[in-house]
């Protein structure tokens, strides 16, 4: 007796569950669905059909589909960097990709991953003014017998550090390659001496890639990428927080310089004294005391207990 030929079984393919439109990012995979459709219909053309839901996420459409209708490979096609901006909610900002470098040490060595949430941190250093007192001057310089004190000018670099945005989401992360045995070219000489700008390293400006940084693609508004150029293009550094799952919190902080560690976090500053240009004998006549740093006196409870 002759035998019907085998029936393939029912394979299972993606289609969509709704009306979906061309240029479509699927982002997830809400619109779509798995329907059965005849074995011998799927081994004709099987390399064209979707068997599972996680291979369409990160894909776009190039056409339109209906409800219903299945889910072709040549339909689809790799989402850009464009189509994985985040769509702002209902009275929120846009925001738009920007890319910025940091090391291995000031990216969280290398532990950000694309869809992560951060912080941006920025350090600067800045040329800073202060006037110091000299030498006494001399008594027909004095106004009715009052000593008088000379005023030094004294310019120092100061660094100052500050959070500048606060929950920024990563798009993607790109790292440069360098293949084995590339020779690096070795830095110019440089004659006489350098500024204090050329002397800072330039690991996380705005100049170009340095080889073993990485590059964040963020999503930033308008604002905070003006924020980002000038730190780039005037900052001595970046450097990000990265942020556990779920955490969206914002909090408010006062930077850091050494002005703010001495007086809200107790950091002892030496005392100094300027004598290159003027000689000892010419320094104020007030006790040494008055120069040295405030110690709090020690309650009489805690007297006694430090007394054996």
């Amino acid at each position: 007796a002759t035998l019907p030929p085998p029936t393939l079984p029912t394979q299972e393919v993606v289609h969509a569950g709704f009306d979906i439109a061309r240029g479509t990012f699927f982002s997830n995979t809400e619109q779509l669905d798995l329907k059965g459709i005849p074995g011998d219909v799927f081994e004709l053309n099987k390399a064209e059909y979707f068997t599972s839901l996680d291979d369409v996420a990160g894909l776009k459409t190039s056409r339109s589909f209906s409800a219903g209708d299945v889910l072709s490979r040549s339909d689809l096609q790799e989402a850009g960097l464009a189509d994985r901006i985040p769509t702002p909610a209902a009275g929120q900002e846009p925001v738009r990709a920007y890319s910025i470098q940091v090391s291995s040490l000031g990216g969280v060595a290398g532990q950000v991953q694309a869809g992560d949430f951060i912080d941006v941190l920025a350090s600067f250093n800045m040329d800073v003014v202060t006037l110091r007192p000299g030498g006494i001057l001399t008594p027909t310089e004095s106004v009715s017998g009052t000593v008088l004190f000379e005023q030094v000018q004294v310019t120092t670099s100061e660094g100052t550090t500050k959070v500048l945005l606060q929950d920024i989401e990563v798009l993607d992360i790109l790292e440069e390659v360098v293949p084995e045995g590339t020779p690096t070219a070795a830095p110019a000489p440089t004659e006489g001496p350098t500024s204090q700008a050329i002397q800072q390293p330039l690991s996380d400006s705005a100049t170009g890639f340095q080889p073993g940084n990485t590059v964040l693609v963020i999503a930033v508004t308008s604002q905070e990428a003006e924020i980002l150029r000038l730190v780039q293009d005037r900052g001595i550094g970046l450097s990000v927080l990265l942020r556990g799952t779920g955490d969206h919190t914002n909090r408010r902080t006062v930077g850091a310089t050494l002005q703010i560690l001495a007086r809200l976090f107790g950091m002892p500053l030496p005392t100094t004294f300027d004598t290159l240009e003027k000689p000892l004998q010419n320094l104020p006549s007030q006790p040494l005391e008055e120069y040295l740093p405030v110690v709090p006196t020690p309650t009489a409870t805690a007297t006694a207990t430090a007394t054996p």
